[in-house]
């Protein structure tokens, strides 16, 4: 009886021992499988995140990637500068640039700002040293002018009822400019050298100055004028008579 279990005992295990070991195998290399593939993927999934950043923060925006800027519309221009026209201006021709859009707004702010008063200031300097360099006074005199007035309403005649004294003052250019500035009593002459010869008039109130047999009108003003002939014939036949 003992043999017949053994042999019963033996045939069951070659019988099942071939399946046994292959169900063992496939349940083995499932869990095998399983595991390597969720450690890739993990890994995968570590791997693509770090690469991310990596790829984040090495992006070449002159290469063409595409980038979208979507502007803020919720931004309020400060008024901390005079011109917030020129700060709105400045701030949007950086975040045009490549790598400033990502910068943050407070740095850009203070960015804006900087660039803003350098301009300025440089703007003032550069006015600065034209008229620094560039504006000479050459000279300055006075000149008694003869102030005319109308005598004869039936005729265009004038004498002389007054003479006014004004202050000369003769000026280098600072790009070869012909003009005047006139205040008052007090003139100043670009581009009219000190011993060129001149007359000044007045009639009617009005002040003209004669110049390479040229005349012109020298009204108030604050600023620089570009001399303004005179071509009324009525008004140069009065003045070529007084002259």
């Amino acid at each position: 009886m003992s043999d017949h279990k053994n042999i019963t005992n033996k045939l069951f295990a070659g019988k099942w021992a071939l399946p046994l070991v292959f169900a063992s195998g496939l349940i083995l290399g499932g869990g095998s499988v399983y595991l390597i593939l969720s450690l890739s993927g993990n890994y995968v999934k570590n791997t693509t995140a770090q690469n991310d950043v990596v790829v984040l923060d090495s992006v070449d925006l002159d290469e063409g990637n595409d980038v979208v800027y979507n502007p803020d519309t919720n931004i309020v221009f400060p008024d901390t500068i005079p011109d917030s026209v020129a700060y709105e201006q400045i701030w949007n021709s950086l975040i045009a640039e490549p790598g400033y859009r990502e910068m943050d707004s407070l740095f850009l702010d203070s960015l804006v700002k900087r660039i803003y008063a350098d301009s300025v200031m440089q703007i003032h300097r550069e006015t600065y040293d034209i008229h620094l360099q560039n504006e000479e006074l050459l000279s300055a005199k006075y000149f008694n002018v003869d102030v005319l007035t109308h005598i004869d309403d039936s005729t265009e005649t004038y004498k002389t009822s007054s003479t006014d004294r004004y202050y000369i003052e003769f000026w280098k250019s600072p790009v070869n400019f012909e003009g005047y500035v006139r205040t008052g009593k007090s003139i100043k002459l670009y581009s009219v050298q000190p011993g060129e010869s001149i007359s000044l008039i007045i009639i009617e109130s009005e002040l003209y100055m004669l110049r390479k047999n040229q005349w012109f009108l020298l009204s108030e003003t604050a600023s620089e004028k570009s001399f303004a002939k005179v071509y009324d014939a009525g008004m140069l036949e009065i003045l070529a008579e007084v002259k």
